[in-house]
This record gives C-alpha cells, structure tokens and sequence, in this order.
C-alpha cells in the first residue's frame, strides 16, 4: 500500500513540512502498470496545481533547481 504526497520543495521537506495528499493508499504489486502508476500522478499533479492555485512553473526545472517532488509512502500488508 502506498500513498503519495506533493511537496513544492524537497530542499525545505521535513516531516513537519505541510504536503498535500495526492491519492488514497493504492495497492501497488510487481504486476502494476508504471506508465498507468505516473500518468496517474502527473493528473493529480495538474489538478493539485489548478485547485491550490499554484504557479505551474514550479515544475519547470530551469526556474528551481530544488523543485517539487513527489514523496512516496508505504506499508506492507500481509496477506496470509
């Protein structure tokens, strides 16, 4: 089970830095599809940024080289 959070800067990222949760815990296994996985991210991403009133320019490189990062946190389940 994994959730994902979205932090503007992972330079300034602590555990007492706000974030903004991007999913529900989702089960991912080895036979989960990347490509669904990160086209589902850069969704919430874009929808994060609309509704929060972002600056989209955060995810240009160029402008900051810290730049926002996607945090990634997981539980293990055990199924037997």
């Amino acid at each position: 089970m994994v959730t994902f959070e979205f932090v503007t800067s992972l330079m300034v990222y602590n555990e007492e830095t706000p974030v903004i949760t991007l999913s529900k815990p989702i089960l991912i296994t080895k036979n989960s599809n990347p490509k669904i996985i990160s086209d589902y991210l850069k969704e919430r991403i874009d929808l994060v940024i609309d509704i929060y009133y972002l600056d989209d320019s955060i995810l240009d490189s160029h402008n900051n080289p810290d730049g926002p990062a996607v945090i990634v946190n997981y539980s293990e389940i055990n199924l037997f």
